[in-house]
């Protein structure tokens, strides 16, 4: 054999000597890593799966013995080390359960889904076998949720009405343990609201005597509730009355005296509502109606974007005209209109006296040739009979003199 041949050789002993080398140190390393392992995992809680089960039929577990499980688990090494309370769970499942009574119930051993398909050689023992349950009869009452607020409204803010959703809650358990509950409230903090607060809040249990129950006998429906506490912006206006000129009133300012009680009133709404309203308009007056001192209930009405704080309704109006005399006019010339085709009015009012108003001295200069009184047949069509009708009062004179309240004349109305 040449030299050649004999290092050719060689090399090829050396490649295949290295690679059994190499598996048996990856065999060597594998073995290592897989060597079996132990791990307690301590004082894992017993949870009970299918409750709503039992709870349909009446029933709850009331007492559960042992409590907590320890679980030795025995296998993979890299699996059974990283096992621990956060991630393995003891469950007992009480959906058989259907009367009153104490049950032996086995139990699950759950580990976590990323490890189960690495750790199906894990084995697990504990010091029983078996969790012992009792089954009670379950007892239940619903109780009308409170709103309590610790904190205070700003200056120039009110509070409105509390909202909590839901309105009650359903308390459940043993009838002992129920019967401890006397109240349910959810309580705002002590901060000072200037805008709405809206949160959910936890529902607090109370006994009789105002104190806190902490009882892991106690189940509720629902943990929180939905919690409003409308604040909106308050500010006084006055009420204010639209005058409209008639009857000789010519001049709103200086001929008219108007009393409003209450002169303002509180509101209350979001601030782009509030801010914008200087005054409250109660409606109009036509002073034409009044005659020399009238007194109006009015209504106070709001949008419905804002709250009348104060609780006032209605307001009084006391409208006095100051500074002008009254006349009596008696016209006899009563004229009929708007009568249908086909019928005939006879005016039987034979005269009508017509109050009017003004200055002195340009009341004195009005004849009663100045003065209309026309009898407005308008509704009344196709019929005959006699009827009181609506007279209009035209008076042809200066505009600072005027007809002063409503009148109503007699006709008879015939084919």
């Amino acid at each position: 054999m040449t030299a050649m041949g004999k290092i050719k050789e060689s090399k090829g002993l050396y490649v295949a000597l290295s690679i059994l080398l190499a598996i048996i140190f990856w065999l060597y390393v594998r073995a290592e890593k897989d060597l079996p392992s132990t791990n307690t995992v301590r004082n894992i809680e017993i949870q009970l799966i299918n409750e709503d089960i039992l709870e349909a039929r009446g029933l709850m577990v009331s007492q559960i013995e042992p409590e907590t499980l320890n679980i030795t688990f025995n296998g993979s090494s890299t699996v059974v080390p990283k096992l621990n309370r956060n991630n393995v769970t003891v469950s007992v499942d009480v959906s058989r359960l259907t009367s009153v009574g104490g049950y032996d119930l086995t139990y699950t051993v759950n580990m976590p889904t990323s490890l189960y398909a690495s750790g199906t050689g894990v084995s697990h023992t504990s010091d029983t076998t078996s969790v012992s349950v009792t089954v009670v009869p379950l007892y239940s009452k619903e109780i009308e949720i409170e709103g309590t607020f610790a904190g205070e409204v700003a200056d120039g803010y009110q509070a409105g009405e509390l909202e909590i959703t839901p309105k009650t809650v359903i308390v459940r358990g043993e009838e002992s343990a129920v019967n401890q509950v006397a109240r349910a409230v959810v309580e705002i903090g002590g901060e000072t609201l200037t805008e709405t607060f809206e949160g959910e809040l936890p529902i607090l249990l109370l006994d009789s005597k105002g104190q806190p129950i902490e009882d892991s006998r106690i189940r509720t429906n629902v943990d929180t509730a939905l919690v409003t506490l409308p604040v909106e912006v308050v500010k006084e206006v006055p009420l204010t009355v639209e005058l409209i000129p008639g009857g000789g009133v010519t001049d709103v300012n200086t001929q008219v005296k108007v009393e409003i009680s209450p002169e303002t009133i509180l509101i209350a709404g979001e601030a782009v509502d509030v801010d914008p309203t200087t005054e409250i308009s109660l409606g109009s007056i036509d002073l034409s109606t009044v005659f020399t001192s009238q007194t109006f209930e009015m209504p106070i009405e709001l949008t419905s974007e804002l709250s009348n704080t104060s609780g006032v309704t209605k307001a009084t109006v006391t409208v006095t005209i100051e500074g002008l005399d009254m006349r009596t006019v008696t016209v006899t010339e009563i004229e009929p209109t708007n009568v249908s085709d086909g019928y005939r009015a006879t005016v039987v009012t034979q005269s009508i006296d017509i109050q009017i108003r003004g200055p002195r001295e340009s009341l004195d200069q009005i004849a009663p040739s100045q003065i209309r009184v026309v009898a407005d047949l308008t509704d009344i069509v196709s019929a005959t009979g006699r009827y009181t009708v609506p007279a209009k009062v035209y008076l042809d004179a200066p505009g600072n003199v005027g007809v002063v309240g409503t009148y109503t004349v007699v006709v008879q109305v015939s084919r």
